[in-house]
């Protein structure tokens, strides 16, 4: 997961330091960083995960409720 952002010549700065930032938040840097502050017990991670599999089957269903529609 390593995160690279070659700058051009005439490339200013600040548009350097805006893909850095879009190209961390888009590898999932920080998502880990956050989730790792703090030590996660077993009811914890099993609470997350439970959760992640919610908002990922409800997504499902939209889609598939969508594209159903067309």
């Amino acid at each position: 997961m390593d995160v690279t952002v070659i700058v051009g010549d005439n490339e200013p700065v600040e548009s350097a330091i805006r893909r850095f930032k879009k190209d961390v938040s888009k590898s999932g840097h920080l998502f880990e960083l956050r989730r790792r502050r703090y030590f996660e017990t077993n009811t914890e991670k099993r609470i997350r995960k439970a959760a992640a599999a919610r908002r990922k089957a409800k997504i499902a269903r939209r889609t598939a409720r969508h594209e159903r529609s067309f």
